[in-house]
């Protein structure tokens, strides 16, 4: 046991990798420190050519009026089918919906708040836990890192609504569905009945699939010449339906959009996420 420990001691010395790298180097190398170490260095290289910043979840929560979007990232890619790491994204979602519940800074009958890392650590989830401590324990349990990189809390008055979707859809949980990317829509509608609820689900994956910049505004935005090169959203052809363009749904159901929020996992976080919203002028179509 004391020269197990030794080799232990060594091979974390001369590698500087976790205590449970280097145990399952030893492992796998019968207790040799010098392939454990070789091991350990191929496993390393093998891991720059795996953008790890890009692996994890979205997870979408919507109740009512209420909604939440947020981002948890893992190290491997069969970390992202694990159980655990599931229901951390559900938990981290949930206890956001919970937190949107409270919003009440309104703006155009919209509250809403970005919250970062720090932010979602802090706040109390399952039984009075917090966050920062549940994603602490998958950590120690999964052997790698796990980061609670963003979350969003939304609420909106009762003359608005939202509609939430992940893609694809990877797993359900209560009010919320899990995914490699995630959207939020909110809008108007003066009928409420399942073809425009399908419709909105559908304008939904249209911001995951074609990920717009902005709304757009049909009297102040022009249509680029090559419609494949749009970013304005009321001008991109429909996901679903290349030959017809969103401002042509729109028309054709009454229903007007009001903001969009989209998350992927791995995209570069702009300097404030806050400033997203406010490119999305309305498109009451």
């Amino acid at each position: 046991m004391a020269k197990y420990k030794s080799l232990l001691q060594t091979l974390q010395k001369n590698t500087g990798d976790n205590i449970a790298k280097c145990r399952l180097a030893l492992e796998i190398c019968h207790n040799d420190v010098s392939k454990a170490e070789e091991w350990l260095k191929e496993l390393a290289e093998h891991y720059k050519l795996v953008d790890k910043s890009k692996l994890g979840l979205v997870a979408v929560a919507t109740d009512k009026n209420t909604a939440a979007m947020v981002e948890i990232n893992c190290e491997a890619t069969y970390t992202v089918d694990n159980n655990l790491f599931k229901n951390l994204a559900a938990n981290v979602a949930n206890t956001c919906l919970s937190r949107a519940k409270e919003e009440n800074n309104f703006e155009n009958s919209i509250s809403k708040t970005f919250l970062n890392s720090e932010d979602l650590k802090i706040l109390k989830g399952v039984k009075g836990k917090t966050l920062g401590d549940s994603a602490t324990n998958a950590t120690t349990y999964l052997r790698e890192n796990i980061t609670l990189k963003r979350g969003l809390c939304l609420k909106v008055k009762d003359d608005l609504r939202i509609c939430g979707c992940t893609h694809p859809l990877f797993s359900r949980f209560g009010s919320g569905t899990q995914g490699y990317c995630g959207s939020l829509l909110v809008y108007k509608t003066n009928t409420e009945n399942k073809f425009i609820s399908t419709v909105v689900k559908q304008l939904c994956l249209h911001v995951i699939g074609m990920a717009p910049s902005k709304l757009g505004d049909p009297l102040k935005d022009k249509p680029l010449r090559n419609k494949y090169e749009e970013s304005c959203m009321i001008h991109q052809p429909f996901l679903l339906e290349e030959d017809i363009l969103v401002s042509d749904v729109l028309r054709g159901t009454g229903v007007s959009l009001v903001e969009f929020i989209r998350f992927q996992c791995g995209e570069k976080l702009e300097e404030a996420d806050d400033d997203q919203s406010q490119e999305n002028a309305n498109a009451s179509l």
